[in-house]
């Protein structure tokens, strides 16, 4: 039985503990409640967390089986404190080994498998064909994301003045398809027509978010809010790679409680811990025809959407407010950041639970020649600004 279960671990897929006594291999600082068990009743790890233990193995001293508890769920993030046994090998265990409070222990292979599932993938996507045949597929793809629903939303557009704000605004997408498919059957592409940049640069960010985040297992729970609130959802993703970027494993929220909102995107610092990520599309801030902006407006955006998050974002949820905006001008990111400074100086005390409040806007929209045709690119600025007034050591870096 011996050589059989050696054997069976030189090949084992992951690396193992070795619980070297009858006491259990590991003790949690925190009093769950709970236990790890080997299927023959002797004890593995006494106050278990999942969280904490994710897809950590252990050979039993009671009967040399080997147990593995539960992987992430699917869609799931690890905290960042973390500590990982590797990707093979066995370890032994000549005591109990005290679990700290807060630190998440796993193995390479579900930190790889966690990252294939929830990182972004950046890399290897075409790019956004601007024909009518491209138009055609970007239309097809966001059909099937919000459940057939375009045909009704271009009936419903169409009843709009030609670019009414009002359409505009309400069905940003149809909007965009049906402008570009006009200047398209026009004969000419000028990008320094406002109207004709924020469509391409609404259609290929949306291309761009569906590339990178369509293998995510909760991706489409989140595409499914495009129908009501495209210029919502679209920057969420955005952001949400942009954190990633910065070293961040970020979480696309599920749905909670019926009635309870949930922030859009969260981080996992510590088991435990979540901070919180909300993202607010004000209409003020995004554009239409004919728009024009006073900073008194640009003010009254930032304090209504940093009222309008206290359900998301507060004392007992803490976190960071995304504030975007679909005005395309080099000028929108400083104006803004000027006033989120303001804003977060006079009302932050009031909203001690928010670290920081971000922006995201585009500033530019260009098309690019190349062998395998044109390729739109658009540029966006994000500006941070922390909260004087959060209570706690603030995690925000605002680091180059």
């Amino acid at each position: 039985m011996a050589d059989a279960v050696r054997e069976r671990l030189r090949d084992y897929p992951l690396p193992y503990c070795i619980q070297g006594s009858a006491a259990p291999a590991f003790k949690g600082e925190v009093n769950t409640g709970v236990h790890f068990d080997c299927p023959c009743g002797h004890r593995l790890i006494e106050h278990f967390d999942p969280d904490a233990f994710v897809r950590v193995a252990i050979k039993c001293f009671g009967c040399a089986a080997v147990s593995e508890t539960p992987s992430l769920p699917l869609g799931e993030i690890l905290p960042r404190t973390l500590v990982t046994l590797g990707a093979d090998g066995g370890y032994l265990l000549g005591s109990t080994v005290i679990a700290r409070a807060g630190v998440a222990m796993t193995c390479d292979q579900e930190i790889a498998r966690s990252l294939a599932d929830t990182a972004p993938r950046m890399a290897g996507h075409p790019s956004f064909e601007l024909s009518i045949g491209g138009l055609d597929r970007m239309e097809a793809q966001y059909d099937a994301l919000i459940g057939g629903r375009l045909a009704s939303q271009q009936r419903s557009l169409s009843r709009y003045p030609l670019d009414d704000p009002a359409g505009v605004l309400e069905f940003p997408f149809a909007w965009a398809t049906a402008h570009l498919r006009k200047t398209l059957l026009c004969g000419s592409v000028d990008l320094s027509k406002a109207e004709t940049a924020t469509a391409l640069a609404w259609i290929e960010a949306f291309r761009h978010v569906t590339s990178i985040w369509g293998h995510h297992p909760r991706f489409a729970l989140t595409a499914s809010t495009l129908a009501a609130s495209f210029l919502h959802t679209v920057p969420q993703l955005i952001v949400a790679a942009y954190l990633y970027e910065a070293g961040n494993r970020v979480g696309l929220a599920t749905s909670g409680e019926k009635g309870t909102p949930i922030p859009d995107l969260y981080v996992r610092q510590r088991v435990g811990e979540i901070f919180h990520i909300e993202v607010k599309a004000p209409k003020a801030l995004q554009w239409c025809p004919s728009k024009s902006l006073s900073v008194w407006e640009i003010s009254k955006a930032v304090i209504s959407a940093l009222e309008n998050s206290r359900h998301q974002i507060n004392s007992k949820r803490k976190g960071v407010l995304v504030i975007s905006s679909s005005l395309m001008h080099p000028d929108i990111p400083d104006v803004v950041e000027a006033e989120l400074n303001r804003v977060l100086k006079s009302r932050g005390r009031n909203r001690s639970g928010v670290a920081a409040i971000v922006s995201i806007s585009p500033v530019s929209a260009g098309l690019t020649k190349r062998p395998e045709g044109l390729e739109l690119g658009t540029t966006y600025a994000f500006r941070v600004s922390k909260n004087p007034h959060f209570v706690g050591e603030n995690p925000v870096d605002t680091g180059e």
